[in-house]
């Protein structure tokens, strides 16, 4: 990300986007539901051997993307907000934003197609960009 980045104020915006993800407990917040879900699931089966295990993580697989798009833009808006209350430009975010975006696309054709974008933990990097370039939200 370092190489990938063109200005200092675009590393200050990814810091900030990770510092949303402490600030809003994101990692504990995980675990917890990921915990929750898990026994939630085994109470209902009953059973978390053989073929139940296919019935027990894919849900939690699905649940779990969901709670990281959520947690993602959360995250987003922290950063929005520090750079709009630090007087730094919110564009900075989507410049590099867009150029790690290129990178990992120019990688995925080199190793063929893949799947991963339906299950990604991630929203659309133009969804997310679009407050950075507006500088609202």
């Amino acid at each position: 990300m370092v190489r990938l980045a063109n200005h200092d104020d675009e590393l200050v915006a990814v810091l900030a986007h990770e510092i949303g993800h402490v600030v809003h407990r994101h990692g504990l917040r995980t675990v917890i539901q990921d915990s929750l879900l898990g026994f939630a699931l085994l109470a209902i089966t009953g059973d978390v051997a053989g073929s139940s295990e296919l019935f027990l993580g894919l849900p939690v697989l699905l649940t779990q993307l969901a709670y990281s798009r959520t947690f993602e833009r959360e995250a987003d808006n922290y950063a929005l907000n520090y750079l709009r209350a630090n007087g730094i430009p919110t564009i900075h975010f989507a410049h590099l934003m867009r150029r790690i975006e290129q990178t990992a696309s120019l990688r995925s054709k080199e190793s063929g197609p893949k799947w991963s974008g339906y299950l990604s933990s991630h929203p659309l990097t133009t969804e997310r960009i679009e407050p950075f370039e507006k500088g609202t939200d």
